[in-house]
């Protein structure tokens, strides 16, 4: 028999005005009760984190309603309800005076011992850990000395699952959480011995956040042994609805996440049902839709060519036993490739505005891909529109690419693991067992010929490691890359996307509304977005939204999600001195920042030489963070992103070197322009 399970995630319940989360809850109750009506009962939900907003008593009372409620429209009971927690389910304000991470191995081994306190567990998550242990009494407890398990078996339907929870969320405090969370693997390995004693025949581990997002000291080892131990892995955190298949010399791993099944009505929520029988997985996307009614139903964006808009995944490693039986010889499946391959998504009904010049230029750059291999490089600051630029080219010309056009995340040096997913999952390629990720990633990349094809690798980091997968001479291949990086002295084209001028910024807000609208609001949007896409799109959406609700919009008063996870992305990519740089920056007038007065500040407070200085300013520019010489420029935005933004522990203390050295400056002008009222010099200097 199969064996079906709802995966949830990602609710951000919160005290206040209950009516919007309410609604898209509420639905998804209906839908759920509707589903299993109509033959998709799940046997299991598992709801991977974010249950409260911030941690709070109070918040969790309302969750446990929520629960309630979903469970009676399932006909289930509690043992079939799986909860973690995720960063929203910590209280910030116990992780005062924390320790914000740990530095090496040896803190990780006495930390995570089982007899070692854990004030990061014990304080930050108490509420949660006090209410799960409730909710479930009798039935599991969330333990107070380790961040996994306790490991639990499940039969259902004949099927012996065996079930991890892992909590990744202790070390969270910030938005600057990636990198600095830990699981401890002295944690997870008694967790997976006790998974292996239990004898099961299909292995499921719980988590929030992606692995991706653990600390580099341990994040391999917390990988490789979940590939070994572990068949699916399913998680939340990022918001978006994503499945994939890991691979290496310890193991595979499926991979899933649910998106987020509230954050509130202006945004896309998601959730996932799952079926597992024959060795297989078969998943089905939802997600709400708010118009003509509430309702939560089927979401084609996941799978848009694929029928029903669901997609069976081989589980990785599972015995013969478990597994469909294979056809004879004779039988063999022959599957011709799909006639269009692609995993662009689609715009919607999003408008594009102000980049055809652009795409003529595209197109003429690299011209009929029948004639041979083409490169060109986009290049600007972050936020302005690199990727989506490279999605629309690929869109419009689609019909030039028989081979597909396929974008992959270079972000991360990974594009060998992407081009195997691709592979495996779109061009349904066979790779022998134990094949290592590089080679999965070499043989997609030599299989997409000999029809053209379009690939777009997506936030390059180091272009000397892109080189391996760039197109061979004669292969009718074009590569989009987009990058941060100022690309001038590269051995391919390049193109610089600039911020949208006035005049598209004011059309992309009309596109995006109505002429009312952007005659009401355009100009103060335009100004604070300072030509930036991923700024200008969700605060326009947003304002519209709140006005179709009778509210006021206030537009101009803040930073949207997207356009600081950009930012937050480059940040992230820069060594210390240029962060150093850029705070100091950051308080200076954005518009045109003195380059010597910088330098003397940076001299003054940390001792650094005018070389120190260059390379810094350099590295900034490179990378499109600051423009213009001598004296240059950084976005408005960035620069409120920079402000706000808390430093790590060690820029924390050479910032305070600077700031001081700063303040001492200042003081100097103000004393020397009240001496002299009528020197510009001085006044245009302390201005700045």
């Amino acid at each position: 028999m199969s064996l079906t399970w709802l995966h949830i995630s990602d609710f951000h319940i919160r005290a206040g005005d209950p009516y919007d989360r309410d609604v898209v809850l509420h639905a998804l109750v209906q839908s759920v009760a509707g589903y299993a009506k109509r033959g998709r009962a799940p046997d299991l939900i598992f709801a991977t984190g974010d249950i409260a907003n911030s941690g709070k008593v109070d918040e969790y009372e309302l969750a446990g309603q929520f629960f309630d409620d979903l469970l009676r429209a399932a006909n289930l009971n509690k043992t079939r309800l799986f909860v973690i927690p995720g960063n929203h389910d910590v209280d910030r304000d116990f992780g005062v005076g924390l320790q914000r991470t740990l530095e090496s191995r040896e803190q990780a081994d006495t930390y995570f011992r089982p007899d070692h306190p854990k004030p990061h567990l014990t304080q930050k998550m108490r509420a949660f850990l006090d209410w799960h242990n409730r909710y479930f009494d009798g039935i599991r407890i969330a333990p107070h000395n380790s961040t996994c398990g306790p490991a639990e078996r499940v039969d259902i339907n004949g099927h012996r699952l065996g079930i991890v929870p892992i909590n990744s969320a202790l070390f969270c405090q910030g938005d600057d959480d990636n990198d600095k969370l830990w699981i401890g693997r002295r944690c997870l390995d008694a967790a997976l011995a006790e998974l292996r004693a239990l004898e099961t025949e299909l292995s499921i581990a719980l988590i929030h956040h992606p692995l991706e997002w653990l600390s580099e000291i341990e994040g391999e080892n917390i990988q490789a042994a979940l590939r070994a131990s572990v068949h699916i892995l399913l998680r939340g955190h990022l918001h978006k609805a994503q499945i994939d298949s890991v691979a290496s010399a310890e193991g595979e791993l499926l991979r899933c996440a649910a998106g987020a099944a509230y954050q509130t009505r202006k945004w896309p929520n998601r959730a996932l049902y799952a079926t597992f029988s024959n060795g297989s997985l078969t998943v089905h996307p939802i997600r709400y839709e708010d118009s003509p009614l509430p309702t939560w139903t089927t979401d084609p964006s996941v799978f848009p060519h694929h029928d029903k808009h669901e997609r069976s995944f081989p589980v990785p490693r599972l015995t013969p036993s478990h597994a469909a039986p294979a056809p004879p010889a004779s039988a063999s499946r022959v599957s011709p490739p799909p006639r269009f391959r692609s995993n662009i998504p689609s715009r919607g009904n999003r408008p594009f505005v102000g980049r055809e010049d652009l795409i003529a230029r595209l197109a003429t750059v690299l011209g009929d891909p029948g004639e041979g291999e083409k490169v060109v490089v986009l290049h600007g600051e972050p936020g302005v529109g690199k990727s989506e630029l490279a999605r629309e080219y690929a869109r419009r010309h689609r019909g030039n690419y028989g081979g597909g056009a396929f974008w992959v995340d270079a972000s991360t040096d990974s594009i060998a693991i992407h081009l195997a997913g691709i592979g495996k999952t779109i061009l349904d390629l066979d790779f022998p067992s134990g094949l290592q990720l590089e080679e999965q990633g070499q043989r997609t990349f030599l299989s997409v010929g000999p029809e053209p094809v379009l690939l777009i690798y997506d936030n390059v980091v180091s272009f000397e490691k892109t080189q391996q997968w760039l197109p061979l001479s004669g292969m009718p291949c074009h590569v989009l890359i987009t990058t941060l990086a100022n690309t001038e002295d590269a051995a391919w084209p390049w193109i610089r996307v600039d911020p949208l001028s006035r005049a598209q910024s004011l059309d992309l807000v009309k596109e995006l509304t109505d002429a009312g609208f952007a005659a009401r609001y355009g100009e103060t949007i335009t100004a604070h977005a300072g030509g930036l896409p991923v700024q200008i799109v969700p605060e326009t959406t947003t304002l519209a939204y709140e006005r179709r609700r009778g509210r006021s919009p206030s537009p101009g008063s803040g930073l949207a999600r997207e356009a600081g996870d950009s930012f937050d992305r480059a940040y992230q990519r820069l060594d210390q001195p240029p962060r150093l740089l850029l705070h100091a920056a950051a308080i200076l007038n954005p518009q045109r920042i003195p380059a010597a007065e910088l330098a003397r500040h940076l001299r003054d407070g940390i001792a650094w030489s005018d070389a120190d200085v260059t390379r810094a300013l350099d590295a900034c520019l490179d990378l499109h963070l600051l423009d213009g010489t001598p004296d240059p420029r950084m976005h408005q935005l960035f620069a409120g992103f920079l402000r706000k933004r808390v430093p790590s522990a060690d820029d924390q203390t050479a910032l305070s070197l600077i700031r001081a050295a700063q303040k001492a400056r200042f003081v100097e002008l103000a004393e020397a322009l009240a001496a002299n009222p009528a020197d510009p010099e001085t006044a245009a200097t302390l201005l700045s």
